[in-house]
């Protein structure tokens, strides 16, 4: 069939050449009739031998030409290969297998060493420890040496350069991961022995990367060290570490969740749960929104990156936005109209008192008002108190003799008070209508 569809998109700028024109006496009674015939023919050693010639023909001009063809989906050598294979005899083989055993995928030792052969995906790291393992240093002296070099961090595509594989390192060592795969989890010192190997046998290094490092050891003279500081800075400003990006863009996407209307709408009036899941969506709504291709790339392909933003986001979000509804919202001040004050009661205690429209009319009266009295006392308790704090403050001399207490000092009990408002009265001393209360207790 591929043949024969081939054939019928031939454009108009192959009439009158003969090209595959094996097949033209095949070409009569329509579509399904000549496919048959044709592969009938194919059985033909003779048949299939012509075809065969003419096909290759074909595939050399169709090199050239493209235009022989209206369309260009046809794949001109498989059809070649595929009439060799017609003339390979064919070979029977039997088997008691009914079915092909299952088999698990997992992460070969080849997949291992090509990830580590990678180096630690920091600029010039894979020169540095190539050098360092090139000389003597001890197995301990080695890990802490590639747990500086590699720090925090991983990336995609680490496994054959596949999608869906990642590597992932931190203070503990090394995790390699794909689809449908057992989880390869390297200490440093086995990220060290296998290292060591793949130096010592020349796997860990390619001929291009070794002439490379060749040549930038062979460079004459060291540069002046304020040179070499500059390009250190340089290097490290563009070069910056995935804790250091970490530490940039944290702040800059909780701030973006924080004014999330559909999160902070969850945080404060659904579960714990919902609010996690519609929190998962609010970072991702800002990593989004935020246009920034080197967040995007650390997000989407850093496992441990990924991770740790959106824990450390979650958390400090949730812990702002989730505050309980009486802990938001002020109390509502109550408003007093004093329908406990009882007017008549009180002008009735006051002019037992000597007061009047809130004039004193009977000074004697108000003298002799227990609570009158009690206040004097008061009074006069804290003036001697003033007094000897005065006389301690300033010794007199022996000339000099206490001034005695001038005519007018002491004020009467109709200057000391003054009732502005009978309305206004103490809450505490507020009683309901129609209820009495002796004259001793004012």
């Amino acid at each position: 069939q591929s043949i024969w569809y081939l054939r019928h998109d031939f454009s108009e700028m192959t009439e009158g050449v003969p090209l595959l024109s094996s097949l033209d006496e095949y070409r009569s009674g329509g579509f399904p009739d000549e496919t048959a015939r044709l592969a009938k023919a194919l059985s033909d050693p003779q048949t299939l031998a012509s075809v065969t010639k003419d096909m290759e023909f074909f595939a050399e001009v169709y090199a050239q030409q493209r235009g022989v063809l209206r369309f260009h989906y046809h794949d001109v050598p498989m059809l070649v290969e595929g009439l060799h294979n017609l003339e390979t005899p064919w070979r029977e083989y039997s088997t008691d297998m009914y079915a092909v055993p299952k088999t698990e995928q997992f992460i070969t030792e080849d997949e291992v060493d090509e990830a580590l052969a990678h180096g630690s995906s920091v600029s010039g790291g894979k020169g540095r420890i190539y050098r360092y393992f090139s000389d003597e240093h001890s197995t301990k002296e080695r890990a802490d040496f590639l747990r500086e070099e590699y720090g925090i961090g991983g990336h995609s595509g680490a496994l054959s350069n596949k999608t869906h594989s990642f590597e992932d390192h931190d203070g503990k060592g090394i995790r390699l991961s794909k689809t449908d795969c057992a989880e390869v989890t390297l200490s440093w010192n086995a990220v060290v022995r296998r290292i060591d190997t793949l130096v010592k046998t020349g796997r860990y290094l390619t001929e291009k990367e070794k002439a490379q490092l060749e040549q930038v050891q062979t460079t004459p003279a060291e540069p002046e060290p304020a040179v070499q500081e500059a390009a250190s800075l340089v290097e490290e400003a563009a070069s910056p570490t995935v804790g250091d990006l970490y530490a940039h863009y944290l702040p800059i996407v909780r701030d973006a969740v924080l004014a999330d209307t559909a999160y902070q709408n969850a945080c404060r009036n659904s579960d714990r749960e919902n609010a996690m899941t519609e929190g998962n969506a609010a970072i991702n709504r800002a990593v989004i929104s935020l246009y920034d291709t080197q967040l995007y790339g650390l997000f989407y392909d850093n496992t441990a990156f990924h991770n740790r933003l959106t824990q450390a986001v979650l958390e400090e979000t949730y812990a702002q936005l989730s505050l309980h509804e009486e802990e938001r919202t002020e109390p509502e001040q109550e408003d007093d109209d004093f329908s406990d004050i009882d007017p008549e009661w009180i002008r009735a205690r006051l002019t037992e008192h000597g007061i009047v429209n809130g004039e004193v009319v009977d000074p004697e009266k108000l003298a002799q008002s227990p609570f009158i009295q009690m206040v004097e006392a008061d009074v006069a308790r804290i003036a001697a108190e003033e007094d000897a704090a005065e006389a301690a403050q300033d010794e007199p001399t022996d000339a000099e003799e206490p001034a005695a207490e001038a005519a007018g000092d002491t004020l009467a009990p109709e200057e000391r008070f003054h009732v502005v408002d009978v309305d206004w009265y103490p809450a505490d001393r507020r009683i309901p209508y129609g209820t009495t209360r002796p004259a001793t207790t004012m």
